[in-house]
């Protein structure tokens, strides 16, 4: 059946503007919270390898924290984070490399999902770290991958591999969703935090752990 304008005023009636306002509202509603499960869902996955579990079983609390190899407050901040996540004894730690300060950032990113995918993040996530912002030349990554103990051809050939790229786009993607624009900036649970000024010693890390947990 085909209305003609003169007939609409017959059906758009107050009562039928407040259902479809009910309705709109809804909709709105259920779209918003299945982007906030997708976004938890998304922090919640890493890379191969790139999770620090103090407490595998028992973590009751998932800290992500994106980073740059080439960011000189990442150095700071990534011993401390680490140790109160220690000292918590139930946080998981995610690593999820953001590489914002160009293209040895992407390179050395590649290469921490790279050694990922051989169990050895860790390892070459420290070895980065702290090297404290240095630029690896072939021979220099040829002597890190012989130090750590890496199958040297794999791990070139995963460190430009399509897969690589992936991971440091849907990182950047996220970051950009939850209006993370630089590094360090830090996930407690549903909590963005952006160190500002003088850097958060453990004793903080703590507090906001606790903060967190009292929000889930």
């Amino acid at each position: 059946m085909t209305l003609k304008p003169s007939e609409w005023g017959k059906y758009i009636t107050p009562f039928n503007l407040v259902l479809v306002a009910i309705a709109a509202t809804a909709l709105y509603a259920v779209v918003l919270s299945a982007q906030n499960w997708m976004t938890l869902r998304a922090l919640q996955q890493s890379a191969p390898g790139h999770v620090i579990e103090a407490a595998t079983k028992t973590s009751d609390l998932t800290v992500t924290m994106f980073y740059d190899y080439r960011c000189p407050f990442c150095y700071q901040i990534d011993p401390v984070i680490r140790a109160a996540a220690e000292a918590d004894g139930k946080v998981e730690l995610l690593y999820k490399f953001l590489p914002a300060l160009g293209d040895e950032s992407e390179h050395m990113a590649r290469m921490a999902y790279a050694a990922g995918k051989q169990g050895k993040f860790l390892a070459v996530h420290d070895y980065f770290m702290k090297g404290a912002g240095r630029t690896y030349d072939d021979d220099e990554i040829k002597t890190m991958s012989d130090i750590i103990g890496l199958d040297y051809e794999q791990f070139l050939k995963d460190t430009d591999s399509a897969a690589a790229a992936k991971k440091v786009q849907d990182n950047m993607d996220l970051a950009l969703s939850l209006g993370a624009y630089s590094t360090p900036t830090i996930v407690f649970g549903k909590d963005v935090y952006v160190p500002s000024g003088e850097m958060p010693d453990q004793k903080k890390f703590l507090e906001l752990f606790a903060q967190a947990r009292q929000k889930q």
